[in-house]
């Protein structure tokens, strides 16, 4: 939740405090101390800037949301829903920059890893049908879409699935 300047402040400031405890010989709060660093230190590989990633998405701040993506310099070593949350977000900034084909990458092993809720699977499948229909593969659009309303019941998706649908349908009536 904090971000990597945060972070590193914040873990200066408990190794001062870390070694004035030592020097006064006060070990209880000695410990105390480090253990804080240990755990912010293991936090940022462990969840990243994900949660703040996710944040500025929702917000529409895609350059924010790009530059937090770009601190995680190993994704290997988040947890495993934060990497799938990692894919989620970088398959997001993907789609936003059209690079449909990294999108697609990215989403799928967003749902390959796991997303926690249903409502972020139905955005995934949401997405790869937007993917699809970009690219005139409208069959795989359509399935993808099939998937989207059993995940979610929020209007907001359920619209863009019915706008979806509509211009899915156009582009088959004009093909005809």
């Amino acid at each position: 939740m904090f971000t990597p300047l945060v972070r590193m402040i914040l873990v200066m400031i408990g190794c001062c405090l870390a070694l004035h405890n030592f020097l006064e010989k006060e070990y209880s709060q000695l410990v105390f101390i480090l253990v804080a660093i240990i755990l912010i230190v293991l936090g940022y590989f462990k969840n990243g800037t994900i949660y703040l990633t996710c944040r500025q998405l929702k917000k529409g701040n895609y350059s924010k949301a790009t530059q937090l993506l770009k601190t995680i310099k190993n994704p290997n070593l988040l947890s495993t829903s934060q990497k799938g949350y990692y894919h989620y977000a970088k398959g997001l900034l993907n789609l936003e920059a059209k690079k449909l084909k990294e999108s697609k990458i990215n989403h799928l092993e967003a749902l390959k890893i796991g997303l926690r809720t249903n409502n972020d699977k139905g955005i995934v499948y949401l997405n790869l049908a937007i993917i699809e229909a970009e690219m005139k593969e409208l069959e795989a659009a359509k399935n993808y879409l099939a998937k989207v309303r059993p995940l979610t019941n929020k209007e907001v998706v359920l619209d863009a699935v019915r706008k979806l649908e509509a211009a899915i349908s156009a582009e088959e009536n004009k093909e005809s």
